[in-house]
């Protein structure tokens, strides 16, 4: 699997970023992992959904670029002109879970016999201090493109499950029996779009060898760890404090970090994980 990646090039501390926040909201930031986080206030997303194309050598017949917050083009033809002028798609919604349905549908295009290799970019970014700090997390900007396609030896898509029940349907304007209401269930539907990728794939969580969460908070995942009755250490949300979040794209990014660091190892499964507030949840199922 071919990738490119762009990073925001400022690399700030969370009070830099927040600095309009309260001490309070910015203990809690911290408390929930944050440290330093690039970002790219400047820059334009289309160029940096270039620079990570850029950096993939093989032609693909088919782009999908998934974002989850809203879109700075207004069809796909203006980017599609900087990539090649090759069928772009933009996929957008499922707020921190779009990716996963993007890498889906590249999975099932393939499968199909309608493409041979598919790229999927996932790409967000924030303008704004403002925009980027929301439930006491740091939005990062990054750009993820990952070449899907058949062969190759290593990082096989294995199955993927992405699934949808909104009940906070406003994010954090959401009146706040809802959003309590939200957040009683989520760890359980969580729970649920993990095994359901896991049983797509004909195994159980002792072939899991690692799961690679979307990193927003580190506290939900010590939860969850205890409600899956799995190891915290296999929950790899160790880069949080460099990244902040990128929604739907972060477990991605983190994977591939990891391969690098050789923390995932040739064979062992990775089970990618991106739950959205409000009541949206990916998951994919990677063999290194």
């Amino acid at each position: 699997m071919e990738y490119g990646l762009s990073i925001g090039k400022s690399v700030r501390a969370v009070e830099d970023i927040a600095f309009q926040k309260d001490l309070e909201t910015i203990q809690k930031m911290r408390t929930n992992g944050l440290g330093i986080i690039p970002t790219d206030n400047e820059r334009m997303l289309s160029d940096m959904i270039v620079e990570a194309y850029n950096q993939i050598k093989t032609s693909p017949e088919l782009i999908i670029i998934a974002h989850s917050l809203p879109f700075i083009f207004c069809n796909g033809y203006d980017i599609s002109e900087k990539l090649g002028n090759i069928k772009t798609f933009l996929l957008s919604g499922m707020p921190c879970a779009i990716m996963h349905e993007a890498v889906d549908m590249a999975k099932s295009y393939i499968e199909n016999g309608w493409y041979k290799r598919v790229l999927v970019i996932g790409a967000d970014k924030a303008y704004s201090d403002g925009e980027r700090t929301f439930f006491n997390t740091i939005m990062g900007d990054c750009v993820v493109a990952l070449l899907i396609g058949p062969g190759g030896k290593r990082n096989t898509l294995i199955s993927s499950h992405i699934q949808t029940n909104i009940i906070a349907p406003q994010g954090e304007l959401t009146e706040e029996n809802k959003i309590n209401e939200f957040r009683a269930v989520n760890a359980s539907l969580v729970r649920d779009s993990m095994e359901q990728c896991i049983a797509k794939a004909g195994l159980t969580w002792k072939d899991i060898g690692y799961i690679v969460p979307h990193t927003s908070n580190k506290m939900f995942w010590d939860g969850l760890s205890g409600l899956l009755h799995i190891e915290r250490s296999r929950f790899k949300d160790i880069h949080i404090n460099v990244t902040g979040h990128f929604n739907s794209h972060d477990s991605f990014y983190h994977y591939l970090t990891l391969i690098e660091e050789q923390v995932i190892n040739k064979n062992q499964y990775a089970l990618l994980i991106n739950p959205g507030f409000g009541g949206t949840q990916g998951s994919t199922l990677l063999r290194c």
